[in-house]
């Protein structure tokens, strides 16, 4: 189970400016889980 702190790079980076031409994309945010597939 991941922790509330795990998310913070990535909503840090979608509220941002640097993902101002970030459209239609899924973020994977699950501790390297789907790394196997």
């Amino acid at each position: 189970m991941g922790n509330p702190s795990d998310l913070v790079g990535g909503v840090f980076f979608l509220t941002s400016s640097l993902s101002e031409y970030v459209t239609g994309q899924n973020l994977l945010i699950d501790g390297g889980f789907t790394i196997g597939d």
